[in-house]
């Protein structure tokens, strides 16, 4: 039987009580509702697509996007994420500890500033 994605999503987040849950668990959430990319395009950047590979054995949630003439590249796995920006193709990417959705958030908006300077 057929169980689309964010099904599958909500079925695992509805598994776990919610003051169990990760930072990644609550960012898989902000995914279903639509907070993570209308958080994102309130940074500037246009373009968003979203991929979230959802394996027993690897979980993550890519995001990918143009903030004037960078492309940005975000990789948010379950212990930690990462940004690329570059005005080609975004191959060196900045690592961070994935602390919560704020701290990534954050980083995310600090990356996107830094690039109009």
């Amino acid at each position: 039987m057929f169980i689309s994605k964010k099904k599958r999503i909500q079925n695992y987040l509805d598994s776990i009580e919610k003051n169990q849950w990760s930072p990644f668990d609550f960012l898989l959430a902000h995914y279903l509702s639509g907070k993570l990319l209308n958080t994102f395009a309130q940074y500037g950047i246009s373009k968003l697509s979203c991929h979230i590979d959802f394996h027993d054995d690897y979980k993550c949630i890519n995001v990918q996007g143009k903030h004037n003439s960078y492309y940005i590249d975000i990789q948010i796995e379950q212990k930690e994420f990462s940004i690329g920006c570059d005005p080609v193709e975004p191959d060196d990417h900045k690592y961070f500890l994935l602390e919560s959705p704020e701290y990534l958030y954050s980083a995310v908006s600090t990356e996107i500033r830094s690039l109009s300077k």
